[in-house]
Protein backbone atom coordinates (compact mmCIF):
# COMPACT_ATOMS: atom_id res chain seq x y z
CA UNK A 1 0.00 0.00 0.00
CA UNK A 2 1.77 3.18 -1.06
CA UNK A 3 0.96 6.84 -0.13
CA UNK A 4 -2.10 7.63 2.89
CA UNK A 5 -5.21 5.94 3.63
CA UNK A 6 -8.09 6.92 3.31
CA UNK A 7 -8.66 7.28 7.49
CA UNK A 8 -5.77 9.20 7.03
CA UNK A 9 -7.01 12.17 4.19
CA UNK A 10 -9.82 12.17 6.60
CA UNK A 11 -8.18 13.26 9.43
CA UNK A 12 -5.70 15.97 7.81
CA UNK A 13 -8.99 17.17 6.50
CA UNK A 14 -10.33 17.59 9.74
CA UNK A 15 -7.48 19.40 11.04
CA UNK A 16 -7.21 21.28 8.13
CA UNK A 17 -10.96 22.19 8.38
CA UNK A 18 -10.55 22.56 12.39
CA UNK A 19 -7.27 25.45 11.60
CA UNK A 20 -9.99 27.34 8.90
CA UNK A 21 -12.79 27.41 11.36
CA UNK A 22 -10.55 28.58 14.44
CA UNK A 23 -8.75 31.14 11.83
CA UNK A 24 -12.59 32.19 11.19
CA UNK A 25 -13.43 32.37 14.73
CA UNK A 26 -10.41 34.31 15.31
CA UNK A 27 -10.82 37.16 12.65
CA UNK A 28 -14.84 37.68 13.97
CA UNK A 29 -13.17 37.45 17.76
CA UNK A 30 -10.10 39.75 17.23
CA UNK A 31 -10.62 41.86 13.93
CA UNK A 32 -10.53 44.98 16.06
CA UNK A 33 -7.07 43.53 17.50
CA UNK A 34 -5.15 42.45 14.39
CA UNK A 35 -1.90 42.39 16.75
CA UNK A 36 -3.52 39.19 19.06
CA UNK A 37 -4.83 37.81 15.96
CA UNK A 38 -0.96 37.64 14.11
CA UNK A 39 0.38 36.56 17.65
CA UNK A 40 -1.95 33.86 18.11
CA UNK A 41 -1.64 32.69 14.00
CA UNK A 42 2.16 32.87 14.59
CA UNK A 43 1.64 30.61 17.59
CA UNK A 44 -0.45 28.48 16.12
CA UNK A 45 0.05 28.22 12.62
CA UNK A 46 2.90 25.75 12.85
CA UNK A 47 0.30 23.17 14.74
CA UNK A 48 -2.11 23.36 11.99
CA UNK A 49 -0.29 23.61 9.29
CA UNK A 50 2.12 20.39 10.66
CA UNK A 51 -1.30 18.49 12.10
CA UNK A 52 -1.39 16.69 15.37
CA UNK A 53 2.19 15.59 14.67
CA UNK A 54 4.11 18.25 14.58
CA UNK A 55 6.84 19.36 16.55
CA UNK A 56 6.97 23.20 16.99
CA UNK A 57 10.19 24.47 17.04
CA UNK A 58 12.40 25.14 14.32
CA UNK A 59 16.09 23.83 13.89
CA UNK A 60 17.40 26.72 15.49
CA UNK A 61 14.81 26.77 17.99
CA UNK A 62 15.73 23.54 19.18
CA UNK A 63 19.00 23.72 19.20
CA UNK A 64 19.05 26.62 21.32
CA UNK A 65 16.52 24.98 23.39
CA UNK A 66 18.86 21.78 23.60
CA UNK A 67 21.85 23.80 24.56
CA UNK A 68 20.23 25.91 27.57
CA UNK A 69 18.90 22.78 28.85
CA UNK A 70 22.25 21.12 28.79
CA UNK A 71 23.60 23.94 30.52
CA UNK A 72 21.20 24.17 33.05
CA UNK A 73 22.17 20.15 33.43
CA UNK A 74 25.84 20.80 33.87
CA UNK A 75 24.85 23.52 36.34
CA UNK A 76 23.01 21.54 38.70
CA UNK A 77 25.42 18.89 38.59
CA UNK A 78 28.59 21.24 39.58
CA UNK A 79 25.84 22.48 42.24
CA UNK A 80 25.38 18.89 43.59
CA UNK A 81 29.19 18.16 43.61
CA UNK A 82 29.98 21.36 45.38
CA UNK A 83 27.44 20.09 48.47
CA UNK A 84 28.61 16.78 48.77
CA UNK A 85 31.83 18.23 48.57
CA UNK A 86 30.78 20.49 51.26
CA UNK A 87 29.41 18.11 53.57
CA UNK A 88 32.16 15.66 53.37
CA UNK A 89 34.58 18.79 54.18
CA UNK A 90 32.12 19.65 57.63
CA UNK A 91 32.41 15.87 58.64
CA UNK A 92 36.06 16.40 59.08
CA UNK A 93 39.38 16.89 57.27
CA UNK A 94 37.76 16.22 54.31
CA UNK A 95 38.36 12.56 53.41
CA UNK A 96 38.36 11.28 56.71
CA UNK A 97 35.19 11.17 59.53
CA UNK A 98 35.42 12.41 62.46
CA UNK A 99 32.73 11.50 65.50
CA UNK A 100 30.62 14.50 66.60
CA UNK A 101 32.13 16.14 69.80
CA UNK A 102 36.38 14.75 68.74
Amino acid sequence: MCGASSQQKEAYGNVKSLGNTLRGAFQTIFSKNQGILDMLEGALGSAVRGGASAYGFSAGEDAAKRGQATEQIAQAGTQASNVVRSAAASRGGGNTFLPSGS
